[in-house]
Formats: structure tokens, sequence, C-alpha cells
């Protein structure tokens, strides 16, 4: 997996849905904000992502289920009662399994 694709991996665990906009600037819609590191990244390799983003590869950057290893989707998430982290729902789209994953933000 290349360096782009490990970060929208990354941004995906965290519920990010990133998506290339026409005027060549990129929209990222999250249930919370992304950790600034990870805004960085972003920023820093903003031309790698979109041509990625809208080539065929960026498919199978999706998540997998625990399961079965079929494609899961975010299904929402929330934030801890304290702040600290994020928990990330998912759905398989195969199984109907579902589950969570914990992130702890900065």
């Amino acid at each position: 997996m290349s360096k782009v694709q490990t970060l929208l991996a990354r941004c995906r665990e965290f519920g990010a849905e990133l998506t290339p906009t026409p005027h060549g600037t990129l929209k990222v819609k999250a249930f919370a904000p992304l950790p600034d590191t990870l805004k960085e990244e972003l920023k820093q390799h903003k031309t790698e992502v979109l041509a990625l983003l809208r080539s065929s590869s960026a498919s199978s950057l999706m998540l997998r289920c625990r399961h079965c290893e079929s494609e899961a989707r975010p299904d929402g998430g929330t934030l801890s009662k304290d702040q600290t982290n994020y928990i990330q729902f998912w759905r398989c789209l195969s199984c109907r399994a579902r589950g969570s994953m914990v992130f702890r933000l900065q």
C-alpha cells in the first residue's frame, strides 16, 4: 500500500469521506474533526490524494469486515463522554455484521 493509500485508509478509519471537487479541491466530510497531524498530511499530499480518489483504485480502500473480510462501511460515530476518543461504528455489506473501532483523539 502506498503512502497516500495509507493516508486515505487512516482518514476512513475516522469515518471521513473524501471527495474530489470539480474545482480541484478536496471535500472532507467527517463525524468529528480529524487530528491536526492528519489534516496536515492531507494538505501536503493533496495532489496525490486527488489523483488517487479520481482513479478506479480508490474503491479498494474501503474498510473490511473483521468477520468475513467483505466490504464494510462507516455507520455513524460518536465522541466518548470524556471527549478523548472517537468511536466509529461500521456495518458489513455482505454478512451484515456490525462493530466499532475506538480512536484516541489528539
